[in-house]
């Protein structure tokens, strides 16, 4: 399987940068990260796509480059890692043409889909955040590809 992990910024050392690498280093496949900078950590990826520019639009202003890359790459899972306007950020991109998967930190107050669907917007409003959620996007799902950083997020997400 090819995994392409878009991330903002990569490092190691960063917490962002260390769960693409942990995920690349534990999830068997052939694992390629598409990014504005890589620092370091570089060795366990097949290739690492530097596309430049600033971190905290990324991808704006690079849609091009990062088509071309996911084209040139042909991945059999786009893994997207960021803040909370990631969905937001990717959408006018080639990402969604491919089956995909979003990992978000501090995502702020949405629930599990499990529980949104039970409680709707009462269960939004009461729902405390997370440090890390997981979002199984067209695609992955049809693939049985579920990646989660906490327990209970993967309980939620992935229970059929």
């Amino acid at each position: 399987m090819r995994i392409v992990h878009v991330i903002a910024e990569c490092s190691a050392h960063e917490a962002m940068g260390r769960t693409v690498t942990e995920i690349a280093q534990r999830v068997p496949g052939e694992h390629f990260v598409i990014t504005t900078t890589a620092h370091d950590g570089q060795e366990v990826f097949a290739e690492v796509v530097e596309l430049g520019g600033a971190v905290e639009t990324f991808p704006l202003g690079r849609r091009e480059a990062l088509d071309s890359a996911l084209a040139r790459l042909k991945p059999d899972l786009v893994h997207v890692h960021g803040g909370a306007l990631v969905p937001l950020l990717v959408t006018r991109t080639a990402i969604p043409w491919y089956p995909n998967l979003l990992t978000m930190y501090a995502w702020p107050v949405l629930p599990s889909l499990r529980r949104l669907r039970a409680g709707g917007v009462r269960a939004a409003m009461q729902q405390p955040h997370r440090p890390c959620h997981a979002v199984k996007l067209r695609g992955a799902a049809r693939m049985g590809i579920g990646i989660a950083l906490d327990q209970a997020t993967a309980a939620d997400q992935f229970d059929p």
